[in-house]
């Protein structure tokens, strides 16, 4: 009488191999093989360095972007100042263009001691001509956009030290995905070699 397993080259094992581990309480599992517990132990070091690392990973990447960022928000306040000027011109939209705030741009003229200067720069929308408007120089007396806040120097921190934590979450996560498809690949080929020498007594007891 032929079974299903002793047809073909016997039976095929799971898509995923079964792993044994070991019972409550600490007592050994009679099934339990020494691969398992390799991969348990392994598996248990990935996930104590996972979580040890992401609040430290988090922090670490989250203080060094906000120092980075402070660092040029305060490069930025010493160097960029307001001046006061005047609309040649109503604002006019123009769809959001980059580099705009307001959706809106204008001519405007101001005065300080290297004498009178215009620029086409950002403004709110609405405004008339002769309108008075604050606007932002650079250290050439250009104009550019407002300094950074502490606000959002704070976000951009956290944002980091969130994306890297996650990045680290992902880099263990993949890690042990590998390890898990490489013992199980293993055990695989051992469940191979195995059948190749039981195959033929299994055939000639069934004769």
């Amino acid at each position: 009488m032929h079974t299903p397993e002793s047809e073909g080259n016997g039976p095929r094992p799971a898509r995923r191999h079964q792993r044994y581990e070991s019972l409550p309480g600490g007592a050994a599992n009679p099934l339990e093989r020494p691969s398992d517990r390799l991969e348990r132990r392994l598996d248990r070091v990935l996930m104590a360095v996972l979580a040890a690392s992401l609040p430290l990973v988090a922090w670490a990447g989250g203080s060094t972007a906000h120092a980075h960022f402070e660092h040029q928000r305060r490069t930025q306040v010493a160097e960029r100042h307001l001046v006061t000027t005047e609309l040649l011109a109503d604002a006019r939209k123009d769809g959001g263009n980059p580099g705009t705030r307001a959706g809106a741009h204008a001519p405007v003229r101001w005065n300080d001691r290297a004498g009178v200067h215009t620029a086409v720069v950002p403004v709110a929308a609405g405004q008339q001509q002769g309108t008075r408007a604050r606007v932002w120089l650079d250290a050439d007396g250009k104009p550019t956009s407002p300094p950074a806040t502490a606000q959002s120097v704070t976000v951009t921190g956290i944002a980091t030290g969130m994306a890297a934590a996650f990045g680290a979450s992902v880099i263990v996560g993949g890690t042990r995905k590998g390890m898990h498809w490489t013992f199980d690949r293993r055990r695989f080929q051992q469940w191979e070699r195995e059948w190749e020498l039981v195959e033929p007594r299994w055939k000639r007891r069934e004769r």
